[in-house]
């Protein structure tokens, strides 16, 4: 009787597998799932209003500039996701070739250089949350923090 429990445990496992497959499924079927790569992989490409959200209105100009860029390739790049880490854009996309990651890379250095909230000039700038922000938008969150550290 000691073989039960390991098939149990693997009946278990695909089980929990195969649930988690049928709810992807069923996202799909609903169109809350866009999946280019077929059922159950699970790799969202951004569109262009999905891009902009992700990141402050100060890098838009950038992140609409590489998402176009991805997209006039041939074929399209897909746009897996971007957001702010460190002070700094990070634009995923799919397999590219190096002229497109010089492209990226390029995007990438000037949002170092780039308010994220207003587009100026800025520089990195720790808050305890590392942000590039120009000297106007450093002095509104330093404001801001310090009334939330008041509460």
């Amino acid at each position: 009787m000691e073989w039960i429990e390991p098939l149990r445990c693997r009946f278990a496992v695909w089980q929990s597998k195969r649930r988690a497959r049928i709810n992807l499924l069923r996202l799909e079927r609903l169109g809350l799932l866009r999946n280019p790569q077929g059922p159950g992989f699970v790799m969202a490409d951004y569109t262009l209003e999905e891009a902009l959200a992700s990141v402050g209105k100060g890098w838009g100009p950038i992140v609409e500039r590489l998402w176009r860029f991805c997209k006039a390739q041939n074929p399209p790049i897909m746009v897996t996701q971007v957001k702010e880490k460190l002070g700094g854009l990070r634009f995923y996309v799919g397999a590219a070739t190096d002229d497109v990651w010089k492209v990226i890379d390029a995007g990438e250095a000037e949002s170092l250089k780039t308010c994220e909230d207003c587009g100026q000039p800025g520089e990195t700038r720790p808050l305890g949350w590392i942000l590039t922000l120009c000297d106007a938008c450093f002095m509104k969150h330093t404001k801001r923090q310090q009334e939330e550290w008041k509460k």
